[in-house]
């Protein structure tokens, strides 16, 4: 194969898979960059569509780097039965460790723990509110009950995936749970790296407070080349929307992806991400 083709397959290699709707396929494309990298990553295709060789094979190139949903839901369950093959081995759940964590490990080195024993939750998650509000970060302040529910199921099965809305599809992120952690990575390149691929963003939960004040505080900040802020809050409401505590039905899901990966269609989450929106729209039209 010539090294231009070559080169063509290893820029597409790191980008991520896109449901697009209207073409019914799924795409290796370039929306989970942005800025300068995206930048980057277009004038280099541009040079390679400028080859001579080119036009002879695009339609190759076309077939290499598109595929049919049903495709993808077949690929899906082999990296599932592949996934649950390896965290029986030992040696692949020290590597699922080794994930990095949030750099502030405790709430201390975020807040003076001693200074906010006397204040009340409300007016901690007035302080925590305050903090974050104006920065690039993603936070919440979690009843110490839902996150309980929240703790056990996610303990039980600490992988799933989401969709968010890219162009005009959907593209879908990895989730992996490790402790009070929840690491989210591009499903492309969780294809690629496994337990060891590049986390875009990793939401810290600190239990400090649990006990004493019946809260618990989560932040994280995104990786801005692959996520925004808002981008970011869509996976963070997804993680409540199927693992809270009013999660119902919607957990059936997260059990059906570890339990039976080869039944799980993955359309499923498009749907209930579009019914979601519908019915948040309706809600804000009607208030």
């Amino acid at each position: 194969m010539s090294k231009w083709i070559l080169d063509i397959l290893k820029l597409f290699s790191k980008n991520s898979f896109i449901l697009n709707k209207r073409t019914n396929t799924i795409t290796i494309g370039l929306q989970s960059l942005s800025g300068s990298a995206r930048f980057k990553q277009i004038k280099k295709m541009e040079h390679l569509q400028s080859n001579p060789f080119y036009e002879k094979y695009a339609k190759k190139l076309k077939d290499m780097l598109e595929f049919s949903k049903d495709e993808f839901n077949s690929r899906l369950a082999s990296l599932l039965e592949e996934k649950k093959l390896e965290m029986k081995d030992s040696s692949k759940e020290k590597e699922f460790e080794k994930i990095p964590q949030n750099s502030q490990d405790t709430l201390n080195s975020l807040l003076n723990i001693d200074c906010i024993e006397e204040k009340s939750a409300k007016d901690i998650a007035f302080i925590w509110k305050k903090y974050f509000e104006n920065k690039d970060s993603v936070y919440a302040i979690i009843p110490a009950e839902e996150y309980r529910e929240l703790s056990v199921k996610t303990k039980e099965f600490p992988l799933f995936v989401y969709p968010l809305p890219r162009g005009e599809g959907y593209e879908f992120f990895v989730q992996l749970w490790n402790s009070e952690v929840c690491h989210f990575t591009p499903l492309s390149s969780y294809q690629i790296h496994k337990e060891n691929a590049p986390v875009c963003l990793s939401l810290k939960h600190y239990t400090e407070l649990a006990a004493d004040k019946d809260i618990v505080l989560m932040v994280g900040t995104p990786d801005m080349n692959i996520l925004s802020v808002q981008e970011s809050q869509l996976l963070a409401l997804q993680v409540k929307l199927y693992y809270g505590i009013h999660s119902a039905l919607k957990f059936n899901h997260v059990r059906v992806f570890n339990n039976s990966p080869s039944t799980f269609d993955y359309r499923a989450l498009i749907t209930e991400f579009e019914n979601y929106k519908r019915d948040v729209k309706s809600k804000q039209e009607s208030s």
